[in-house]
């Protein structure tokens, strides 16, 4: 398996390659000296593709009134009319969930008794004086929340409907001014000295419980990673995790003006701290070949940490190993491996707020993984779960990594996943695409980095062995 491996620390990278896996990773090693020059001009182009798409939101309606039966509409832009969204309906205590789009109104309409829907055709009958009765109904828009749920509930004495959007937003509202309320009262009956020791109490307190609450759940993911982590790589039926948000992405090389062709990006997580994206063919043969004719001279078998500073041969690494430093002086002529290099970086930038530079950035580092075979009895090549930066949520340094890119060049037909255990992602190697993720926010001020935040072990990372090519 043949890796190539870039890493960054705002002024670094490098490249893995491995026999039957070709893997470029690019780590990205943040600095402050040079966050704020951009070196090149670029235009990029983004388009969304029809699945995953970014805006995609699931709504479940509840349906809380005592008798209403409703039927779930979607209101067309900019007609107005109405389009019927599904032939169930919305029974008393019932709920319904729908998948639709940020933006998107939706009528929850009435279904019993003779009626008409608010359409402006319907609307305009009415104020003419027709005989029909328009429908009760209660309207919501999506919004942008990811956890949204719509309640349906009576509004008056004349049979009216409301709809009340209920996302992470209004939850923290409604329990911020339940802490307000039940602090007023308190201090109306004479106890405690004051709101705002009371809230600043009883907001510590919410938040230490929650802290305690995030703490267990860590520990119970990390705990079920560990288990899991064996058994994701030996199962051979595993593909790259579904992607939450699909999009493609291209743009013009400064250096020559050639407008590149648009690469598919398959986003399979996605906070602010922790991105991880497959980008599809972003590597071609050509540029794999370039990395690999220099870098085949100088391979040595890898090494990991020995804890104490130093370095060390390990049972469970024996690949090979070579790194070569980016020949930017030659991008006007077209080099490749400096085209690739400002393909990474150009993706980089687009996709954070990181403003790398590519001076002082780490050499590209080619990794080689050999196959022992399915029936083999040898300790298998792999790579363990281990964090390219800093990954116990403390803050950003600046000058440490902040993003790797794995580019792969050849894949194995068993073996060598690339194994995000926390995250739950897995991704099975195919040949030119590659493997993107980042392990930190940064803040920016006045051209300078003034702070940040690492990830938390989400970012954790592994090479299944690979068994065979």
């Amino acid at each position: 398996m043949m890796i190539l491996q870039y890493l960054f620390n705002f002024n670094k990278y490098s490249i893995h390659i491995q026999p039957y896996i070709t893997l470029t990773t690019l780590t990205l090693i943040l600095t402050t000296l040079f966050l704020n020059i951009q070196t090149t001009t670029t235009t990029t182009t983004t388009t969304t593709r029809e699945h995953h798409h970014p805006l995609s939101r699931p709504i479940t309606i509840s349906n809380d009134t005592p008798s209403h039966i409703l039927s779930v509409y979607w209101i067309s832009i900019p007609s107005g009319n109405y389009v019927k969204q599904s032939s169930d309906l919305l029974y008393p205590l019932g709920k319904l969930t729908i998948n639709s789009y940020v933006g998107h109104e939706f009528a929850l309409v009435e279904v019993e008794g003779p009626c008409v829907v608010s359409s402006p055709a319907n609307r305009r009958k009415v104020e003419e004086g027709g005989d029909d009765r328009l429908c009760k109904e209660a309207r919501f828009v999506v919004s942008e929340s990811q956890n949204q749920v719509v309640e349906i509930t009576d509004d008056g004495e004349e049979g009216e409907m409301k709809a009340s959007l209920i996302d992470d937003s209004s939850r923290s509202s409604r329990a911020a001014d339940a802490i307000v309320a039940s602090c007023f009262s308190g201090v109306a009956a004479g106890s405690p000295p004051s709101v705002e020791e009371c809230v600043h109490s009883r907001v510590s307190s919410e938040v230490s419980r929650l802290n305690a609450r995030l703490a267990r759940e860590k520990e119970i993911r990390t705990s079920m990673a560990s288990m899991l982590e064996e058994y994701t790589c030996d199962d051979p039926s595993l593909n790259t995790t579904s992607p939450v948000s699909s999009d493609a992405w291209g743009y013009v090389r400064a250096a020559d003006g050639v407008k590149e062709r648009q690469r598919d990006v398959d986003v399979l997580f996605d906070t602010e701290r922790v991105k991880i994206h497959v980008v599809h063919d972003f590597i071609s043969p050509e540029e794999c070949a370039a990395v690999e004719a220099v870098t085949r001279k100088g391979l040595a078998r890898a090494t990991v940490a020995d804890g104490a500073g130093g370095s060390e041969y390990s049972e469970n690494r024996k690949a090979l190993q070579s790194s070569m430093a980016v020949p930017w002086d030659k991008e006007g002529r077209g080099d490749l491996v400096a085209r690739l290099a400002r393909r990474i970086f150009t993706y980089t930038n687009e996709h954070t707020n990181y403003r790398l530079n590519v001076e002082g950035q780490e050499d590209i580092m080619s990794i080689q993984y050999t196959g022992t075979g399915k029936n083999s009895t040898e300790a298998r090549d792999r790579y363990m779960p281990h964090c390219d930066g800093d990954c116990q949520g403390g803050k950003y340094v600046p000058g440490g990594r902040v993003a790797t890119m794995l580019m792969y060049c050849a894949a194995p037909d068993l073996g060598g996943n690339t194994n995000f255990r926390n995250a739950n992602v897995q991704v099975k190697p195919v040949p030119g695409s590659a493997t993107w993720f980042t392990y930190a926010s940064v803040e920016h001020e006045g051209g300078k980095v003034t702070g940040g935040t690492q990830d938390e072990g989400l970012s954790e990372h592994s090479g299944c062995p690979v068994v065979e090519h």
